[in-house]
């Protein structure tokens, strides 16, 4: 038989229901209850605390102990069936339940006693911070805590009976991580260059305007290509890793007839960075500008 305590709290109930006894008075005597949890030298009351995230957190796993429970009910009286463990909270939904087996006067029980999750969620505040004040970059060990219980149980006399344990808590607390996990470094542009090919372009020829963009690590970055007269294009490049840094290279192509005086620049959409204004200025004979390009690639 198992027994699971499912939340926080500092002490056990053991209670017996009270039943009517008929009879003749009774001689005096010692009726008596021992309570006991077994600790083993700390072989399994142990909480151990990892270091994650920048703070100190409690590894999650629960904790089963043995434990034993004897007593003499008095002379002519009795344990009843139905005796069960029961803790004193501080809500009355935290419960530990369990049947202890049928005795007479005379009880002698021993089995497990599981401290779950939530039970020991109510101490792992207190041993975190006891990490946080004496943890370092070597695992540290401390005995010394103490979870205390009191046991109290009645015979069918209406005689309660009380004993006081201290369950022996061992806190472990991990060493912190010689290389603790940092922010990422954020993506950004070191240099956007903008300039055309050929650097002095000829009416009826191709001229690709050329926008370069340095990041400090490969990513995408997004951007617009803006004209002087207020239009505007959005576009996006994903830099990669080449031998001095990381690139990428984004090209428009136009091809001009007739005379034009256009200025480009790139600004960044994310980060407050622009290229140099590029030219293109030809002079074609009479007409007006050309206002769309003959042909667009990127």
């Amino acid at each position: 038989m198992k027994y699971q305590l499912k939340h926080g709290t500092f002490a056990l109930i053991m209670l017996s229901s009270l039943t009517a006894f008929t009879g003749s008075s009774q001689a005096k005597n010692n009726p008596y209850l021992n309570f006991d949890i077994h600790s083993n030298q700390f072989s399994k009351a142990v909480m151990q605390f990892d270091y994650t995230g920048g703070k100190y957190k409690w590894n999650g796993k629960t904790i089963t102990m043995r434990f034993s429970v004897s007593g003499d009910a008095g002379r002519h009286n009795s344990w009843l069936p139905g005796l069960t463990l029961r803790p004193i909270t501080m809500s009355p939904k935290q419960d530990m339940s369990g049947k202890i087996p049928r005795k007479k006067r005379k009880l002698s029980h021993a089995d497990n006693i599981t401290f779950k999750t939530s039970f020991l969620n109510s101490f792992a505040p207190g041993f975190a911070d006891y990490c946080k004040r004496n943890g370092g970059s070597q695992k540290r060990v401390k005995d010394g805590f103490f979870i205390k219980f009191d046991a109290l149980a009645a015979n069918n006399k209406g005689k309660f009976l009380k004993d006081t344990v201290q369950l022996p808590m061992r806190i472990v607390c991990m060493p912190k991580p010689n290389n603790p996990s940092r922010t990422p470094v954020a993506l950004k542009a070191t240099k956007v260059k903008l300039y055309t090919i050929p650097a002095k372009p000829v009416c009826g020829k191709p001229v690709k305007l050329i926008t370069e963009i340095w990041t400090n690590k490969p990513g995408k970055v997004e951007f617009f290509l803006t004209r002087n007269d207020g239009e505007k294009q959005k576009a996006s490049v994903t830099t990669g890793k080449v031998a001095n840094g990381n690139v990428k290279r984004w090209a428009k192509t136009y091809e001009f007839n007739q005379s034009v005086h256009r200025r480009y620049q790139i600004v960044l959409a994310k980060q407050a960075m622009t290229s140099k204004w590029a030219e293109i200025k030809l002079n074609c004979g009479a007409g007006n500008d050309i206002k769309r390009p003959k042909a667009v690639t990127n």
